[in-house]
């Protein structure tokens, strides 16, 4: 039982291997940097006065962590809406440009491995023991988290298929959806909300024992909303706190109202609501002589607030309008198309032990991301074969063919263990509805994805299995693809067009014709006789200086000896007395015409 248990448990989720164990390793480094340069952030943050710049970001992703919040706000300030490559594309149908440069942030992951221990009665809790008096043990999957580097992309980094426009309550002075949004603030607060004149002019009342807000009426619809978020950011601080008091000394109140103003800003800058009278000041006066762990904590804390307070809003409004959520990303001109393009984290001449790699160009931005994130220099240049040319050094080599290998292999079985194997090209979302099936039904196969495409290779002993899972799919069957025989040559495009062969030797011309019998009109001269004079005197006359003779005639272009072959002529010799009749031919000629 316990074998049969522990087989399945591991089937269903994988010990980590050899090479995610050095990978996890390897990302501590790039991790440990991470964090050291967010407290950096931090202690920026509240030195330096840019509480407002972080608080304006955190507004725009306050579903991300702080520490998040604070690297992004350190790369790329004025990101709206990030997402990581694959999500552009899979999720958004957009592209990332070219020579975009991602933001570097952590995101949590973890690992799965095996681990030996003593079984124990799921009853009593007490040990167990064999018929043979030894203590039974069982094999169990330990679950453990890590942080990794991950790279994301702000939206207007990227170019393809529009988002859509959503309408967003508008928010400032008279609102014009003033009543929808205040009633689904009054139902995403934990007390009650009521509006009542406040005297003193106040802006309201928050009463912990009777647990209501009452905000006064008298005000303008901006400041309205304004003070209620205010009411609940009171009340959420104070939730944190009764939260933690069994583990932590209660709160200051000078920490409960600086967490207040953080929220209540992040809160009404999400919605774009006027921050006027906000005091972002005490809070920074707050974080005074503080230490990074606990302005960390304020940071946690107010974000845990600002997100949670946004959901409540935004869930509620969706209730009442049964519409979807605002969506405040502004609108993006889409990039040109550019043209090849280099980029990367190093100059190309600073790599020592150049090693380059060729991959397809859809591919190269996702290689980028992983080789950054993981710390790896390179430079890559795109060309204009549709391919992208990376070049890192000798040592980081095999990181490359990891990273390269991870985003462009799949399959259960090596490439190179396959027998007789045969190729089946697909779409990418085809191969993997046919990669999850043969994975299941324990067929044997490795793919390779370039593009949009993917190859799949399955051995000769599993093709009819393969067709049958296939054909269930796609309802086709799909030839097998022989491998091209010259891929070695894909640099070296060969001519379709074979060269042309040798011309013949003179030996294997053929034999002339024989002279045509229909007789040729004779050649008018103006003194035929003194020619004929002439030609008694001087020895025959050569072509050459025949036509020497003829200045107002035209040279007749020389003609090449496959044309001479197929007009039946043997010899330039042979051409030119069959356009220039000899004085023997003449005299025939004119005894016929008379």
């Amino acid at each position: 039982m316990t074998e049969t248990a522990t087989t399945t448990a591991t089937m269903t989720a994988p010990e980590a291997s050899t090479a995610e164990v050095e990978k996890i390793s390897k990302n501590k480094q790039r991790v440990n940097e991470l964090k050291a340069r967010t407290a950096e952030g931090i202690s920026d943050i509240f030195e330096n006065n840019k509480m407002q710049e972080y608080l304006d970001v955190m507004a725009r992703f306050h579903d991300y962590s702080a520490g998040n919040n604070v690297l992004i706000m350190q790369q790329n300030p004025q990101a709206t809406r990030v997402e990581g490559y694959n999500a552009w594309i899979n999720d958004y149908e957009r592209q990332v440009a070219s020579k975009e440069k991602g933001v570097v942030i952590l995101a949590p992951d973890y690992f799965k491995k095996t681990e030996e221990q003593d079984r124990v009665n799921q009853i009593t809790g007490k040990p167990m023991f064999g018929g043979d008096g030894k203590q039974l043990k069982e094999t169990i999957i330990v679950t453990i988290p890590y942080l990794k580097p991950v790279t994301v992309f702000d939206v207007s980094q990227t170019y393809g298929k529009k988002l859509p426009a959503h309408k967003s309550p508008e928010l400032n002075g008279n609102v014009k959806d003033f009543d929808l949004f205040f009633k689904a603030l009054k139902e995403a607060a934990p007390y009650k909300f009521s509006l009542a004149e406040i005297e003193g002019g106040g802006k309201g009342n928050c009463s912990f024992k009777n647990r209501e807000i009452t905000i006064n009426e008298s005000m303008s619809e901006s400041d309205i909303v304004k003070a209620a978020i205010q009411g609940i950011a009171l009340l959420k601080a104070r939730e944190s706190e009764d939260a933690k008091s069994h583990e932590l000394p209660p709160k200051e109140p000078e920490t409960i109202f600086a967490e207040v103003e953080a929220i209540a800003y992040t809160v009404c800058k999400h919605y774009g609501i006027d921050t006027t009278g906000i005091n972002l000041e005490r809070v920074s006066e707050w974080g005074a002589g503080k230490e990074v762990p606990e302005l960390r904590g304020l940071l946690d804390s107010v974000n845990k607030a600002a997100d949670s307070l946004i959901k409540g809003v935004d869930s509620k409004i969706i209730e009442l309008t049964n519409d979807r959520l605002p969506d405040l990303t502004p609108p993006v001109p889409e990039p040109p198309q550019d043209k090849p393009a280099i980029f990367g984290n190093i100059s190309y001449r600073d790599i020592k032990d150049k090693k380059h790699y060729n991959v397809h160009t859809d591919d190269a931005p996702k290689i980028a991301a992983e080789l950054e994130a993981q710390g790896v220099k390179f430079s890559a240049k795109e060309q204009d074969n549709n391919k992208t040319t990376f070049a890192v050094s000798e040592a980081d080599s095999e990181t490359f063919k990891h990273v390269e290998k991870t985003f462009n292999i799949i399959g259960n079985t090596a490439f190179a263990d396959i027998i007789d194997r045969q190729y089946f090209p697909h779409d990418n979302n085809t191969a993997q509805k046919i990669a999850a099936e043969l994975e299941t039904q324990g067929v044997n196969f490795s793919g390779r994805i370039k593009g949009n495409k993917t190859t799949l290779t399955i051995g000769a002993a599993d093709v009819e299995a393969y067709k049958e899972i296939e054909k269930a799919i796609t309802g086709q069957q799909i030839i097998a693809e022989q491998p091209a025989k010259a891929e070695i040559y894909d640099n070296f495009p060969l001519s379709d067009v074979p060269p042309p062969e040798p011309p013949p030797l003179h030996s294997e011309l053929p034999p002339p014709p024989e002279a045509p019998t229909t007789p040729t009109p004779p050649i008018k001269t103006e003194t035929p006789v003194k020619a004929e004079k002439t030609a008694k005197k001087e020895p025959p006359e050569t072509p050459a200086k025949a036509a020497k003779g003829k200045e107002n005639e035209k040279p007749t272009p020389k003609k090449t000896i496959k044309q001479r072959i197929a007009e039946g002529k043997t010899s330039d010799k042979g051409e030119k007395q069959k356009a220039e009749p000899t004085k023997t031919q003449s005299k025939k000629k004119e005894e016929h015409e008379i």
